[in-house]
This record gives C-alpha cells, structure tokens and sequence, in this order.
C-alpha cells in the first residue's frame, strides 16, 4: 500500500484519519490554478513582450524550418545561430538607425537651445489675438519667456524632482495604452 493514495501504510498511525483521492486531485488542481495564477500576475508586465515573442516566433517558423532542413543529418548548431543572429539584425538595425537619427537631430537641438538661451523665446503672433485672455497670456509670456534672463530665473523654479515623477508617469501611462492597443 502506498501512502498518497488513498490507502495508509502499515506504519501510518491508526489515529490518523486517511486522505481521499479526490480530496489530494482536488487539491492539486488548486494548487496549480493558484502557481498559474500568481505567475502570470508576476509576468504581467511583460505579456505584451511575451505576446509579441509567441507572434515572431509563430510567424517565422516555417523559414526555420526550410533553414534547418538545409543542414541535413549534421549537429543542429549552425541554423539556429544563423537564424537568432537574423532576427536579431531585424531589432539592433533599426535601433541603431534611431540612435543615428537621434545623434544627428541632437546638433540642431542644441543650436536651437543655445539661440534660446541667447533671446528667450519669442511669443507667436495669435497669442495676442485670442478672445479674453490673449492680451494677458502676450504680457505673460514677454515677461517671462521673451527675455533671456527672465528665462533662466523661471527654469530654475522648475521643480525637476515633480517633473521627472511626472514624465515617469506619463511614460507608464503612454506604455500601458501602447501594450493594450496590441
């Protein structure tokens, strides 16, 4: 007899009650429901990745498949390092793209913030010409983003604690909406 199953051994102690068989399934199945539960409260966080991961790899099986038969009967190494270092190409060359682009648009950025810095930056011409508030939004913004030194004392109230807090927040937010429209 085997303790587990719903029997009790010869050195199981006659006080001890037996445990039914469908009591330990029905256990078990709990048990496993709340493992699968709690991973994938873990994960969550990363199930648009995992999604994605399960979409490429569902797509481009088939072209592994047509690599790998070219091998023929020889050790298995050569197609899937061949394959991972392709689709890794299909992600680092478009990042390394965007970094360029970046790096490129970067000059630029830093002359417009150095001509800034230089004459403030001046109001638009509609400004003014908005119904009730224009005049006083035009007056506003000459006194404190037209003139360069007014400017700088006006960055420096900028809380930049609160404001990478915000732009933290607003990053969530903005991946949140991102990995749901998925």
């Amino acid at each position: 007899m085997l303790v587990g199953e719903g029997n009790v051994s010869r050195d199981a102690d006659p006080g001890t009650p037996s445990v039914d068989a469908g009591v330990q399934a029905a256990a078990r199945v709990v048990i496993g429901a709340v493992v699968v539960v709690l991973a994938a409260w873990v994960a969550w966080e990363f199930m648009a990745a995992l999604a994605w991961a399960a979409i490429i790899a569902i797509a481009t099986w088939p072209l592994y498949n047509r690599l790998s038969a070219i091998g023929g009967e020889r050790p298995q190494v050569l197609a899937p390092l061949c394959f991972t270092l392709v689709m890794a190409c299909f992600v680092i060359v478009p990042a390394m793209l965007l970094a360029r682009q970046i790096a490129e648009g970067s000059g630029a950025l830093l002359a417009s913030l150095n001509s800034l810095g230089l004459n403030g930056i001046a109001a638009p011409p509609w400004l003014s010409r908005l119904p009730h508030a224009g005049q006083l939004l035009d007056q506003w913004w000459r006194e404190n983003l037209s003139d360069p030194n007014a400017l700088v004392v006006w960055v420096r109230r900028v809380n930049l604690e609160n404001l990478a807090i915000w732009a933290g927040s607003l990053g969530g937010a903005m991946l949140r909406r991102a990995g749901r429209s998925e």
